[in-house]
């Protein structure tokens, strides 16, 4: 489609005014000599001509101006789209990447050129390296040449072989600098048009003018960005600690569960991503008698971790087969009291298993968790005596609790991570939830491997909080 020279359209609108004007101004007296019209109808008439005319000049002059526009769409790029899309596109815009987005998706189309390229000075944003936006695999090219030159042009730049060749080269015709109170903060570059045809001084000036839109909208979100970015540097600063206090209670914890004659142990470990500080171990005494603690820990991450270290050490270093559960938890109590490395408070459940007597003697400050004792044809029998969890008093007392076991028993030792695992309705898992589990028919299955599967179904989606500890126990 041709363009219509400005001042032919200029001069049939001027024509077409004159036209309507008499046209409006015959009809009116030609109509009052006929009907003799009263004086009001013809101040009607005669005041009706202007505006008449007014709207039809209005109407063709914008016809034509729209034809003076609209040219063939490999030539130019629409105007209109670009006056009253782009800034209500911009205005909505609250991050860099959905700038990208609204680059690779609207701009080029609007443009109708094959790559547009955005840099953002790290310094803007305060990132380590400089923000790139292109289609093309030119990254390193487009920093290299950003850094190389000072772009003190205030506004558009056209490249050639001459003047900045290696944009040229690589395909980009315009270069429009972002400036922000005159110091240089980005550059966006602008490749050929699909139609090859050469760029006219209004497409240029809108270049310009979207680019100066970009620049403002991306000083406007540059708050969000940095809030953002500190997040983020500080979600890293924080996995990379979790990752190592795994990695430290891990090691912490037996490789394996003790192997005996009449009974048979079975663990499961599931470690929260923000990782909490369950602690668990075995203490074979005999062939026939083993020590069996869990610790929950107060903390999360490295903190806990390191409490995991020291708790150990001193557990390791007193734990003596002659001391019963209620002797080894008052020991072991006076000596966190006196600790101030180990939180004040340190829920723990300790007991001992003793095969030859067919008896489990145990002490459980854990709480709501700990142990429950599964007898055949019986109802579910919770270990919870004993008292305050350990380092809160100096001389607290302890009491300690003998079960007299048979063949076929079971006990299950565990921390509170599983039994308060909420669903997606909000429902705890319980302990009625771990036992439920263990009916789960299945001949390849272990017990905890049961106990897992129960608790993968309730948590569903949703995030796992804490620690998961079980210690399975069956008497053979």
């Amino acid at each position: 489609m041709s363009r219509i020279p400005k001042y032919i359209s200029k001069s049939i609108s001027f024509v077409y005014l004159l036209i309507i004007l008499g046209g409006s101004f015959l009809f009116s007296t030609v109509l009052d000599s006929v009907f003799e019209f009263p004086r009001q109808i013809d101040w009607f008439f005669y005041s009706a001509i202007p505006f008449a005319a007014g709207a039809s000049f209005s109407s063709l002059n914008e016809i034509l101006k729209f034809n003076i526009l609209k040219v063939d769409s490999h030539k130019s790029f629409n105007y209109f789209d670009l006056a009253f899309e782009i800034p209500n596109i911009l205005s909505e815009i609250v991050e860099v990447k959905e700038i990208e987005i609204f680059i690779n998706k609207n701009l080029r189309q609007y443009l109708q050129i094959s790559n547009i390229a955005l840099l953002i000075d790290k310094q803007l944003l305060n990132t380590k390296k400089h923000k790139i936006i292109t289609t093309w695999n030119d990254k390193q090219e487009i920093t290299g040449i950003y850094e190389k030159y000072s772009l003190d042009e205030e506004s558009l730049i056209l490249t050639n072989t001459k003047y900045f060749p290696e944009l040229y080269e690589m395909g980009y015709q315009v270069c429009v600098p972002i400036k922000i109170n005159r110091i240089k903060q980005g550059m966006v570059l602008f490749s050929g048009k699909i139609s090859e045809a050469p760029f006219d001084p209004i497409e240029l000036t809108t270049i310009t003018s979207v680019v100066i839109q970009i620049a403002a909208t991306i000083q406007r979100i540059k708050p969000y960005e940095v809030i953002k970015l500190a997040h983020h540097t500080h979600k890293e600063k924080m996995n990379k600690e979790y990752s190592v206090a795994q990695d430290i209670q891990q090691n912490l914890l037996p490789v394996k569960a003790p192997s005996l004659k009449h009974a048979t142990f079975d663990t499961l470990f599931i470690s929260a991503k923000e990782v909490s500080g369950d602690y668990y171990d075995f203490f074979v005494f005999s062939k026939h008698k083993v020590g069996i603690i869990i610790v929950d820990i107060v903390g999360k991450g490295i903190p806990a971790a390191f409490t995991m270290i020291n708790l150990k050490g001193i557990i390791h270093r007193n734990i003596d087969h002659s001391l019963s559960p209620q002797d080894f938890m008052t020991r072991i109590n006076t000596l966190l009291y006196l600790d101030r490395s180990i939180p004040m408070f340190v829920p723990t459940f300790y007991g001992v298993l003793d095969l030859k007597k067919n008896e489990f003697s145990y002490v459980n400050t854990i709480g709501n968790a700990g142990a429950v004792y599964l007898a055949k044809a019986k109802s579910p029998y919770f270990l919870d005596k004993g008292g305050f969890m350990l380092g809160a008093s100096e001389h607290a007392n302890y009491e300690e609790e003998a079960i007299s076991f048979g063949s076929g028993d079971q006990f299950l030792f565990f921390t509170d991570g599983i039994t308060e695992q909420k669903n997606l309705e909000g429902q705890e898992y319980k302990l009625d939830g771990i036992i439920k589990s263990l009916e789960i028919e299945s001949n390849t299955l272990t017990e905890t491997q049961k106990i897992h599967a129960g608790f993968k179904k309730h948590k569903g989606p949703t995030e796992q909080k804490d620690d998961v500890t079980i210690i399975s126990l069956k008497i053979d």
